[in-house]
């Protein structure tokens, strides 16, 4: 039984027709209908064509079509996806003589990789050639994000290099990228991405191969358009002409692979520039009850470049609880709470660890392989079996004296893994030399590596020779951890793997996990040689266990689209991971957003529960500025963005039937309209106090009251928190911790003087400031603007680029007067 929203939309039956639906909306049971419903009509099957994104998908959707289908038709519309469509318009073009023939088995992962190095090296010359085949996996990997990349697209190579700003020593992607090309084509081979590509920019050189091709269908229905990119948008239109009418379905806050050339715009703009259409809006989901829908909702309205849907809860969803907890490096909270999921009914299946980056997931590998809970990495290598880790590994068994105890085929390998992470300006070729011969049964390794060396020049026989003492300082230390800490500092560890990446991405992430790793060691409450390394041993064994049922889940946001679990688990929410900056880069509004999507598909996977870990929630007397605060124990500005006190309360009143309490927060926009359009008869708290999550560029200059520290001044507002400056010292609140631990003082007259006595008295109340009409007003999001009118609720303000007024409920509200 369709709810009205899904039944308008299964119902269009004139022109193009744009479907915005939130996540869990049943937008497949919409689609089904729809389809079936112009078969009833008397369209032709085999004059509609249904696109999805994937296989997995597609399947999917074929079964559930024919399901509801019944057998009453002959025949139903064909399924498939663009790539499917593509390699089918290539082969046929290639008939035509309009493509060259090619060999339709596209090229394996390893022949596409073995290829596109050889087109590096043939471009390369000097110091970069060396450098490409000293580290061929990691430029070969760069080169085929490169490749990917422009084959989204209908531009060159040198204009995506430009407009994506590539580093200048990747400029080699330029030539490398054609000769790739040229070797595709005299040897007749294609990779999946060219089954789109190829026949996409024949139509575009050749119009007249288009007029071949259009108007030969009634309807194209599209799925997930928010993640079309640029080449897939012009196979649509170049396969409709003026024939067939267009149906896309997606949701702009979930598109999430702008890295493969998704762009938000082609949804919330673009398609309307193209075609007149009919809009609709599926905004009830199936999945998640009020509290998530809320705090999921506070969180994307921040974003300016979506479709402002606000998505509700249906009446008989879960009565999702959103919880947020502390977070430190050693991932036992996680393991604690999954243990505890797991004696309230839960099956390990039903759970999921969604991860920002990888680096993420290691301390909860490693706090669940301790444990010996099971569980499954999907879509990266799991910690333990990672070459900086191995290699971290062999040394503690080099201190520990157990290199040769128990010697396998693999230890030329381990040893190989440890050189290679160790020092730098050495061929491969050669370490592997050492490292056979260091594996062979010695009572010193580190003699025998010194041994070794003799086979190097005078300048490598010095990297060794400081490697070995590296090694030598490293085992004198009683302490695991100590062990590492002397070794990754004495030969520079972390600045090898920096060296080692060509892509920024991969040598944090990589660096990262050895921090990771480090602290896990060194958090040991037995911390000598041979304990930890019987530990790693037995973590190991565990690692190799396998279990009857199927474990528990540990993945990226990235690969959980499409996806839901009863219970989600999201860690490491801080201000270096969320959003996720690489060194260096400058924050964006345009990524920022980006990364509001990301978090905002993680969190919407949950069914019943989600819970949401964060550092520095404890720091209740916020973070000394002089002794600079790590970003990694810095809560995300995103956390206080989603209204957590608010939106769990409002969500819990409005599913209990009960009032909205006092102690809530205050009252967003929001919140208002959800109440309004869910339960009406839900009461609303009488709007109190000043929002320090909405307004925290405005309160530069304020005056704030603390409950230990007295009396501060806000000095700055910064992504990451408020700035305030107190008797004895700077200190940063994150915006999540200032909400309930900062309160205004004086708020009835901003710029009053406020003594000691009265700001301890404003701290448990404050009242509005004054208004009036024409006062200048700062925002975080929309900048400067101008009070319009205002009453004792409202307060109506025009900003400089916005069409409309916008309406905040007045205790919210923070005004800032000009100059």
């Amino acid at each position: 039984m369709l709810i009205p929203e899904q039944q308008a939309v299964a119902s269009h039956s004139q022109g193009h027709s744009r479907v915005s639906a939130v996540p869990g909306a049943g937008k497949t049971t919409t689609m089904v209908q729809f389809i079936l419903n112009a078969l009833d009509r008397g369209v032709d099957p085999r004059l509609i064509r249904i696109v999805m994104f994937n296989r997995s998908a597609q399947e999917d959707f074929t079964r559930k079509l024919a399901k509801a289908a019944g057998g009453k038709y002959p025949a139903l519309p064909p399924v498939r996806t663009f790539h499917a469509m593509g390699r089918a318009l290539s082969l046929s073009l290639a008939e035509r003589g309009h493509l060259p023939q090619f060999d339709p088995q596209p090229l394996s992962e390893i022949q596409a990789s073995l290829a596109m190095f050889n087109c590096l090296k043939e471009v390369a010359t000097g110091i970069a050639a060396a450098d490409i085949t000293e580290k061929r996996q990691q430029w070969t990997q760069a080169f085929s994000g490169f490749v990917d990349i422009v084959k989204a697209g209908l531009k060159s190579p040198a204009e995506v290099f430009v407009e994506l700003g590539y580093a200048s020593d990747q400029q080699i992607f330029i030539p490398a990228f054609e000769a790739f090309e040229a070797w595709r084509r005299e040897n007749g081979r294609v990779t999946f991405a060219d089954f789109l590509y190829d026949p996409c920019m024949a139509l575009a050189k050749n119009r007249d191969i288009v007029g071949e091709l259009e108007n030969r269908v009634d309807m194209l229905i599209v799925d997930e358009f928010q993640d079309v990119n640029d080449i897939q948008l012009f196979l649509l239109k170049s396969l409709a002409g003026t024939r067939a009418t267009l149906h896309v379905v997606g949701d702009t806050d979930q598109c999430i692979y702008e890295f493969r050339g998704a762009k938000p715009a082609h949804m919330t703009s673009g398609f309307g520039e193209l075609y007149e259409h009919t809009n609709y809006n599926i905004p009830q989901t199936f999945r998640y009850g009020h509290q998530l829908a809320l705090a999921a909702g506070h969180l994307i309205s921040n974003n300016r470049h979506r479709d402002p849907l606000l998505c509700l809860s249906g009446p008989s969803t879960p009565k999702t609880e959103v919880a947020l907890h502390n977070q430190t490096s050693t991932g036992d909270e996680i393991a604690d709470l999954y243990e505890s999921l797991l004696a309230k009914g839960y099956a390990p299946k039903d759970i999921v660890v969604l991860c920002r980056i990888w680096s993420l997931s290691a301390p909860v590998e490693l706090a669940f392989l301790k444990r010996g809970i099971q569980h499954k990495v999907v879509g990266g290598r799991p910690v333990l079996k990672q070459d900086e880790i191995q290699a971290l590994i062999t040394v503690l068994h080099i201190a520990n004296n157990t290199l040769y105890r128990d010697s396998s085929k693999s230890l030329p390998e381990d040893l190989f893994r440890l050189l290679k992470l160790s020092v730098r300006r050495i061929k491969h070729i050669e370490l592997k030399e050492i490292a056979r011969q260091m594996s062979q049964p010695s009572a010193d390794p580190i003699a025998a590596l010194e041994s070794a060396s003799s086979i190097l020049t005078a300048y490598q026989a010095k990297k060794i020779t400081k490697l070995a003492e590296a090694l030598r300082f490293a085992c004198e230390a009683d302490d695991a951890g100590d062990v590492l800490e002397r070794f990754v500092e004495g030969v520079g560890v972390r600045a090898n793997l920096r060296e080692d990446c060509v892509e920024a991405d991969d040598a944090e992430i990589r660096v990262e996990t050895v921090e990771a790793f480090m602290a896990f060691i060194a958090h040991q409450p037995q911390g000598d040689i041979e304990h930890v390394v019987s530990l790693l041993g037995e973590l190991l064994s565990n690692e190799h266990e396998t279990s009857k049922s199927e474990p528990v889940t540990i993945t990226t946001m990235h690969r959980s689209k499409g996806l839901e679990w009863p219970a989600v688990i999201i860690p490491g929410l801080d201000s270096k991971h969320m959003p996720y900056y690489r060194e260096g880069d400058e924050p964006s509004e345009s990524y920022d957003e980006s990364e509001r999507r990301l978090l905002y598909v993680g969190m919407t996977r949950a069914k019943k529960e989600l819970h949401m870990f964060a550092p520095g929630l404890n720091e209740v007397d916020g973070f000394v500025l002089s002794e600079k605060p790590s970003p990694h124990a810095i809560p995300s500005a995103f956390l206080a963005e989603m209204n957590l006190p608010l939106s769990t309360a409002l969500g819990k009143a409005i599913a209990e039937g009960t009032p909205c309490p006092a102690d809530a927060g205050p009252i967003t926009p929001l919140a208002v309209q959800y109440q309004q359009q869910i339960s009406p008869a839900t009461t609303l708290p009488s709007p109190k106090g000043i929002s320090l999550l909405i307004w925290s560029n405005a309160l530069k200059g304020k005056r704030v009251v603390h409950a230990s520290l007295g009396l501060g001044t806000v000095i700055d507002g910064r992504r990451d928190g408020l700035v305030c400056q107190f008797k004895d010292d700077t200190r940063l609140f994150p915006l999540v911790v200032a909400h309930t631990e900062l309160s205004f003082a004086g708020a009835a007259n901003m710029n009053s003087t406020v003594t000691e006595d009265s700001a301890a008295a404003s701290h448990s109340s404050s009242s509005l400031p004054p208004l009036s009409n024409g006062q200048s007003v700062s925002h975080a999001r929309l900048g400067i603007g101008e009070i319009d009118r205002f009453d004792d609720e409202y307060v109506y303000v025009r900003f400089k680029g916005v069409k409309e007024a916008k309406v905040f409920r007045r205790a919210e509200f923070v005004a800032q007067r000009a100059g």
